[in-house]
C-alpha cells in the first residue's frame, strides 16, 4: 500500500493550492517533504526552519486528519471479489461516491486536492 503522495501529485497543485497546503501544514519530525531546492528531505528535529515554499509529500495520515478537520466526508473500503476492493469517499450527505480509487493514497489525495483547490465546497 502506498503510504505517500507522489512528487507528480504534490506538483498537480496550482499555485493556490500550494499556499493552501503551506499554511495547513504543521511540520513534525519524520514528515517527508519537498524543500524549496527541489529536493526530498525528512524532518530530522523540531524546531523545523522552513525555507522558502517546503511542502509536505503528505501520508495517508495527514490526509485523512486534513479531510476530517473538514468534518464533511466518510470513507470506506468496498469488496469487489475475493482479491480486489476499492476506497471510497463522498461527503456525508450524498449518496453517490465522489472519489473511488483502489489506492487509498491516491483516493484521499483527490480530494484533499479539490479541497485545497478550493473546488469541493
Amino acid at each position: 500500500m502506498k503510504q505517500y503522495i507522489t512528487l507528480s501529485q504534490l506538483q498537480e497543485l496550482t499555485d493556490k493550492g500550494k499556499e493552501n497546503l503551506y499554511k495547513w501544514w504543521k511540520p513534525a519530525v519524520g514528515d517527508c517533504y519537498l524543500s524549496s531546492d527541489g529536493k526530498i528531505k525528512f524532518i530530522t528535529e523540531i524546531p523545523f526552519k522552513r525555507e522558502g515554499l517546503d511542502l509536505p509529500l503528505l501520508s495517508i495520515g495527514q490526509m485523512i486528519e486534513f479531510m476530517d478537520q473538514r468534518g464533511k466526508y466518510v470513507y470506506s473500503k468496498q469488496d469487489r471479489g475475493d482479491s480486489y476492493f476499492y476506497w471510497t469517499i463522498r461527503k456525508r450527505k450524498e449518496k453517490q461516491n465522489k472519489y473511488v480509487k483502489k489506492e487509498l493514497s491516491d483516493c484521499l489525495w483527490r480530494a484533499v486536492k479539490n479541497e485545497l483547490e478550493g473546488i469541493a465546497n
